[in-house]
């Protein structure tokens, strides 16, 4: 009876830590969603900022994004605020900022690239609407280095040799058109590769994050 008791005091007090654990753990998970939903409002101004009543269509073109090619919601929203801010005062359209950016996003993803060195070629992008050209800065020294064969796709696109892109890179004759046309278009053959990537059982662990994510969010 001793021993029977003995065994049933440590299954209660064992219980009790699993409930005083859970509770814990559901506190945690609160507070941790209303940061997160802060800083997706935050996010949300911050676009809707940049590109008016345009913002929730864009705003769902980027969970798209996210739900595409299992990118965080975070990082995706942050990249794109300052790329569409950047493109549209180049004058570049609504659809054509989504499609290039897509891309860019696709081949990082096809091609093995982490989620940093997709941050850093959205970056050198967002340098050359800014720039008004492309420049070989961004497109051997920042793209290039991130993206494999960047520098022979952006040609084919262009319909012209690597020798004479390095030309009229010098001459600084590459437009944010032609640019746009390479990401967009170019770059936009590998989203079927880079979708079937982020479905494959390898990306299992970062499905489930990016899902957990966007459901605390």
């Amino acid at each position: 009876t001793g021993g029977i008791a003995g065994l049933a005091a440590v299954a209660a007090g064992r219980a009790a830590e699993a409930v005083m654990a859970l509770g814990r753990a559901v506190g945690q998970y609160a507070s941790d969603a209303a940061t997160a939903a802060a800083e997706t409002s935050k996010m949300r101004l911050a676009l809707a900022g940049v590109v008016g009543e345009e913002a929730p269509e864009l705003f769902g073109e980027i969970k798209k994004v996210v739900s595409d090619f299992n990118v965080p919601l975070q990082d995706a929203t942050k990249s794109f605020t300052r790329f569409v801010a950047s493109a549209k005062a180049s004058g570049v359209e609504s659809d054509d900022i989504v499609k290039s950016f897509r891309g860019l996003i696709a081949a990082n993803k096809a091609l093995g690239g982490s989620q940093e060195q997709a941050n850093g070629i959205l970056l050198a992008a967002t340098q050359v609407f800014g720039k008004g050209k492309l420049a070989a800065e961004e497109l051997r020294g920042q793209i290039a280095e991130r993206l494999p064969g960047a520098v022979s796709m952006m040609a084919q696109s262009m319909g012209i040799s690597t020798a004479e892109l390095d030309k009229r890179l010098e001459e600084g004759t590459v437009s944010v058109a032609d640019f746009v046309k390479f990401t967009a278009e170019e770059l936009g053959k590998f989203e079927k590769d880079a979708e079937k990537i982020s479905k494959s059982p390898e990306e299992a662990g970062s499905r489930l994050t990016t899902q957990l994510d966007l459901l605390q969010r």
